[in-house]
């Protein structure tokens, strides 16, 4: 499985903390920041693995960069 994940982000420790909390995964991340843009990179063995770790990284970025809480979408139960 692969994928990708892009934020409007400029927030360095909030970036280094995404990547601490996902030191100890066995799946391949990598998150990089451009120009303001968080690009996070993907690869893992299954699609629950691939969801999991993405819903991961979007709670922690979602209050840091848009200072809002991370209540999932009904949209992503189905």
């Amino acid at each position: 499985m692969v994928g990708s994940l892009y934020a409007s982000c400029d927030d360095e420790s909030l970036i280094e903390a995404c990547r601490d909390s996902l030191a100890d995964q066995t799946a391949v991340i990598g998150l990089t920041l451009l120009d303001g843009l968080l690009v996070v990179r993907l690869l893992a063995d299954s699609t629950s693995t691939a969801r999991a770790l993405f819903v991961k990284i979007w709670e922690m970025l979602r209050p840091g960069i848009l200072g809002r809480e991370a209540v999932l979408p009904r949209i992503w139960q189905t």
